[in-house]
């Protein structure tokens, strides 16, 4: 009892000195979003090039489909997970049921279809992109083969 009594006189008359000392200054970090201030109106001149050369340093995938035979147990049932994850064909079917068309991407003013711009590394014909709906639009990394866009070196879509 008395050690109980001792160290309670002891941290109730020196404890209180012993409070947190705060953390020395730190430098502000730069908020997460653009500065505030005037726009820059110094636009550099559109050349239709790139503003430093590009050139490819890797091959480009190979679509295992073209190229060679696959086992079956090793294709891709499900389709790939990003477009599993955002549901697109659950958008696109959506979509469908309530056109009067029965179509995505019709244009009911025009009575034509939405052209869609695909601004990407490249996009390779395929069965929802033949090549008859595809327009080559220029591209700033070219193949040897100067495909224009029209190759999806990435494999990605």
């Amino acid at each position: 009892m008395a050690g109980a009594v001792a160290l309670t006189f002891l941290f109730g008359t020196i404890g209180s000195g012993l409070a947190p000392v705060p953390a020395a200054a730190q430098q502000e970090e730069k908020p997460p979003w653009a500065p505030q201030g005037p726009i820059s109106s110094s636009v550099p001149k559109d050349t239709g090039r790139p503003a430093k050369p590009h050139e490819q340093v890797t091959e480009c995938i190979e679509s295992s489909f073209t190229q060679r035979e696959i086992p079956s147990e090793q294709i891709l049932k499900e389709g790939p997970w990003a477009q599993r994850f955002l549901r697109i064909h659950e958008v696109q079917q959506y979509v469908r049921q309530r056109s009067p068309h029965g179509k995505v991407g019709w244009n009911d003013e025009k009575n034509r279809p939405i052209k869609i711009a695909v601004i990407d590394t490249g996009v390779t014909p395929n069965d929802h992109l033949p090549a008859s709906r595809l327009e080559a639009g220029g591209d700033y990394i070219e193949g040897a083969d100067g495909a224009q866009g029209l190759e999806d070196c990435d494999g990605h879509g």
